[in-house]
């Protein structure tokens, strides 16, 4: 072998050892996160409170953990992601968790829950504490900056034809 041919060779290979040990690794950055606060039930009590009393928004400080996410079923990774958060949060109300709609225009996800639906007394301490995490999960898709709860304009009620992603049944 002439040293050129053999300087070929030593590139190829290393040129093929950097794309099979990129190929390989798997970028925390990139993964999907399901971020939960640490300690969901003194999360629900705090997020109560302050729906009901007022005062600092406690959120910020909430000890938040992140956890890889893995979507079962065929929903749009978002959705399944929103879909998840809410059943976390809503353990104890199912059906209010239903992700009944879930669209994204431009750079913004407009999210319906069955419980912005079909509300109930003192819906405020549970809106308080499933709106601000799906907004958080949500943010961390580099194509979503802002979350809405409610239909985009000019969409009605059950549309989800014209761009809508039907969350499906999961």
């Amino acid at each position: 072998m002439t040293t050129d041919s053999l300087r070929t060779a030593t590139l190829v290979t290393l040129l093929l050892l950097l794309v099979v040990s990129a190929c390989g690794k798997s970028d925390a950055s990139t993964q999907v996160q399901i971020i939960l606060p640490e300690d969901i039930a003194e999360y629900r009590q705090v997020m109560a409170e302050y729906a009901q009393v007022g005062g600092k928004d406690p959120f910020p400080s909430v000890r938040m953990v992140k956890r890889p996410f893995q979507r079962a079923g065929k929903q749009p990774v978002a959705a399944a992601l929103t879909q998840r958060v809410a059943r976390t949060i809503l353990e104890n109300r199912p059906q209010a968790a239903k992700l009944v709609y879930f669209r994204r225009v431009d750079n913004t996800a407009y999210v319906v829950l069955a419980m912005d639906e079909n509300a109930w007394a003192g819906i405020s301490a549970t809106i308080a504490a499933v709106r601000p995490l799906i907004t958080l999960n949500l943010k961390q898709f580099p194509d979503i900056d802002k979350v809405v709860f409610g239909r985009p304009p000019g969409s009605e009620r059950g549309d989800t034809k014209n761009g809508g992603e039907k969350p499906g049944a999961g």
